[in-house]
């Protein structure tokens, strides 16, 4: 299966063209960083999207649906 991650506010790579590719890739899935704006949503710190990530590179399993995760912590000023 095709995993894609994406975050909703990316400003580079728009959230639009992950959903069409969604569409267009039968069986895949979508990991969605909810209101963040972050380009490169893996690797970040957010349990969500890396465990999801880490098991699909190390396995191949995905979640049986889309997931929809909370945004990355952003460090304070």
């Amino acid at each position: 299966p095709v995993l894609i991650v994406q975050s909703t506010r990316d400003a580079a790579t728009p959230y639009a063209g992950a959903v069409e590719l969604h569409k267009r890739f039968k069986g895949s899935r979508l990991i969605t960083e909810k209101d963040a704006g972050s380009h490169g949503v893996t690797g970040l710190v957010n349990p969500c999207v890396n465990e999801r990530v880490d098991t699909y590179l190390l396995t191949g399993k995905t979640d049986r649906r889309d997931v929809t995760c909370t945004p990355h912590a952003t460090p304070k000023p």
